[in-house]
């Protein structure tokens, strides 16, 4: 399985977020949603983990590519409302861990459709 690579990771503007930590990439992105550039560095740090668990569960590549794409719009719609840090007095949530349960979720809610 190619996991695939995405040129902006590489950016310097991402690549100079590197440092920032998960919340306060968060916190950023909540803050200046449209600058796109705390959204990529959190896609970019968990792109692979999530493309991962979409590829074994998907019946082709294509079924995959396209999970994929939705369960990024689906994260970045909802990371909008997420907080962390009520999440984790109840819990041990992470945004990794919030990140693989929302994956699981569109996952088991995908209708894809049979390959031909």
């Amino acid at each position: 399985m190619q996991i695939p690579t995405f040129p902006e990771c590489s950016h310097p503007l991402i690549s100079s977020l590197a440092h920032y930590s998960d919340q306060e990439l968060l916190t950023q992105f909540q803050r200046h949603p449209e600058t796109g550039q705390y959204f990529t560095a959190i896609f970019c740090r968990y792109g692979s983990i999530v493309y991962t668990l979409i590829r074994h569960s998907a019946k082709s590549p294509v079924q995959a590519d396209y999970l994929f794409a939705i369960t990024w719009r689906h994260i970045h719609h909802e990371l909008g409302g997420l907080d962390l840090r009520q999440a984790s007095k109840q819990s041990e949530m992470t945004l990794q861990s919030w990140i693989i349960n929302l994956t699981a979720v569109c996952i088991n809610r995908a209708e894809l459709r049979p390959l031909k």
